[in-house]
């Protein structure tokens, strides 16, 4: 039987996650892919360059991010190394 403390630890990677998912589909829909509310100063290539990043940021790790927090706080065992993926990928 698992103690308190690791149904917590579980259950704040968990919800941490769900947040990560959140602040990454925030950072894209603010971006020049959907609202352009964030704007840079580079060139067109670098541009399409980063909206292709926000589109595979939108499209696939904020799913992903999402999924590995559920199997976080559900207490899969596989949760914490999934979560490396995407708390890599914001770095």
């Amino acid at each position: 039987m698992q103690s308190n403390g690791t149904r917590t630890s579980a259950r704040l990677l968990g919800v941490g996650l769900v947040l990560l998912a959140a602040a990454v589909a925030a950072v894209v829909v603010l971006g020049p892919l959907v609202f352009g509310v964030l704007r840079y100063r580079t060139s067109a290539t670098s541009m399409n360059q980063i909206i292709g990043g926000d589109a595979a940021a939108l499209i696939v790790v904020a799913p992903v991010t999402v999924a590995v927090g559920v199997l976080a706080i559900r207490r899969h065992p596989a949760a914490p190394v999934l979560a490396l993926a995407p708390s890599i990928f914001v770095l």
